[in-house]
């Protein structure tokens, strides 16, 4: 898993962390059966991340992806939070880790698969034009 949880997209110079290209980098990185995760804090970031990978799970503020077939699996997910080890790795944080994971396990994930057309996602972040990056109002207001 190659996790993302990068800068506000607004942030000088974060606009190469949610583009094509940088999805692409880790697309290209990825295991077989890997998965990469992204924040989503704006439409055109999961528009972006969809565009590259050809399986997407979306929820609220985070994306998915990977290249092969994907599925949310609320049982195996609930069977691992019941683990003693992961149980007690949580506690020992003062985490409640059920609290934090219900808002992505109660409610579908938008997904997107291969037949999804990619073509018509045409307001992305590019490397050389990262557009949410340009929200950033220099004059200091």
């Amino acid at each position: 898993m190659i996790e993302a949880d990068a800068l506000r997209p607004t942030s000088a110079y974060a606009g190469n962390l949610y583009s094509v290209e940088y999805f692409e980098l880790l697309r290209d990185r990825l295991n077989p059966g890997g998965l990469a995760v992204t924040w989503t804090p704006t439409q055109r970031v999961v528009d972006t991340f969809v565009k590259v990978f050809p399986h997407v799970l979306v929820f609220e503020d985070m994306a998915i992806g990977t290249t092969i077939p994907l599925s949310l699996d609320r049982r195996a997910i609930a069977d691992r939070m019941r683990q003693p080890f992961t149980r007690d790795y949580y506690r020992r944080g003062e985490i409640d880790i059920e609290k934090l994971l219900a808002p992505y396990l109660l409610r579908d994930p938008r997904v997107y698969g291969p037949d999804f057309d990619r073509q018509a996602l045409v307001d992305v972040n590019r490397d050389l034009f990262p557009k949410d990056e340009f929200a950033i109002d220099y004059r200091g207001r």
